[in-house]
């Protein structure tokens, strides 16, 4: 005869398995709690007990059932919704080897997002070797997206492979012919001349001065022009910095050298006369004069706004006084072109054009 108690706690065993839900009830569940969270505009995030919920049952669902793709593919959709990337990537793998390596074309661009977004904390590190294979393998799932060419192109830069960052960059101009791109394409195509440690510090600059930090942007565009003094682009990104950051006189000298240059462009002179007028009146009142001066021919309502202020900047500023006369005359303002180019006969007494104008304004103020 059977022990009654061996048969109770039998009995109790099977009860208890027999409670356990299954896999697609507990994937059931999840689904029903990212909705809930959903629709209370709940935003994903582990802090919210809702989500937290979400990916405690779609973990349950791949206890219940390690074989289940779909189990997998919901706890790797939970954890890149949630951007718990580190989280999400061994999910995505599990999910892709139960699946015999072809993922379902609907997830391929939640797969490259967490392979993206782990190839950057890589490159934070300068961990080449594993930002380099984060950005192949998005690029394989999103083969119509710039980004990863972009970025494998940058980590060929840093390393010094500029064959292959040509061939990258290239890639994502077809893909993205935006300005930015096309711009590293020129910058890899001739890298080879300035090297690798000019090019580090080159990409480190413009990396602080795009994420606000200008002044360890102008340390390395500093280093930059130091470990390759020919390098006229490191040498107009450094004078930029020096203006913004408010060493007026150091960027003018470098703007001097930048446009004594073989190299240099129209565009190198326009940034050495704001240089130059930057040190007498001050950037922002340089900045409004002379945007002012290049859309006078097209908006002359816009171009007196920017005069205007470029006086108030720096009331001492006579050629932006004569501008002012002479945008409030083409516009008709007599009285204030009276004014304007009053005061600029008294900063700039030998203006010959500036003595005749106030004349004629004033008979047309009359």
């Amino acid at each position: 005869m059977r022990n009654p108690l061996i048969l109770l706690g039998l009995l109790l065993l099977s009860l208890g398995f027999a409670q356990q839900p299954s896999a697609q009830e507990l994937l059931q569940q999840a689904q029903q709690l990212v909705q809930q969270a959903k629709a209370q505009n709940l935003a994903p995030n582990l802090d919210v007990s809702l989500w937290r919920q979400a990916i405690e049952k779609a973990t349950q669902a791949t206890q219940a059932d390690p074989q289940s793709p779909e189990a997998w593919r919901m706890l790797a959709e939970l954890y890149t919704e949630t951007k718990f990337w580190i989280r999400a990537d061994p999910a995505w793998n599990q999910y892709l080897q139960l699946r015999g390596g072809e993922a379902e074309p609907s997830t391929y661009a939640q797969i490259a997002l967490v392979q993206m977004n782990l190839g950057y904390a890589a490159y934070r590190q300068q961990n080449w070797a594993e930002a380099e294979g984060r950005f192949k393998t998005a690029a394989q799932y999103a083969p119509q997206d710039a980004a990863p060419q972009e970025w494998l192109g940058r980590i060929a830069l840093e390393q010094g492979d500029f064959a292959a960052a040509r061939q990258y960059y290239q890639k994502a101009v077809g893909i993205k012919p935006s300005g930015a791109n096309q711009y590293f394409l020129t910058l890899a195509s001739k890298a080879q001349s300035y090297g690798p440690e000019a090019t580090h510090a080159f990409l480190q600059g413009y990396d602080a001065y795009t994420g606000g930090d200008k002044t360890q942007a102008q340390t390395y565009f500093a280093q930059a022009v130091q470990a390759a003094p020919q390098w006229l682009e490191a040498q107009r990104w450094l004078a930029r910095t020096q203006l913004e950051n408010g060493q007026a006189s150091a960027a003018l000298a470098t703007w001097q050298s930048i446009a004594s240059a073989p190299g240099a462009t129209a565009t190198d002179r326009y940034f050495l006369k704001q240089a130059q007028l930057a040190n007498q009146y001050g950037l922002p009142a340089a900045k409004a004069y002379l945007e002012g001066v290049a859309i006078f021919p097209n908006d002359k309502n816009k171009a007196l706004t920017l005069f205007q202020q470029a006086t108030q900047l720096a009331p001492t500023f006579g050629e932006a006084w004569y501008w002012l006369g002479r945008t409030a005359y083409e516009t008709q303002n007599y009285l204030l072109a009276v004014q304007a180019y009053g005061q600029a006969v008294q900063l700039m007494p030998d203006n010959k054009e500036a003595k005749y104008w106030l004349g004629q304004a004033q008979k047309a103020a009359r």
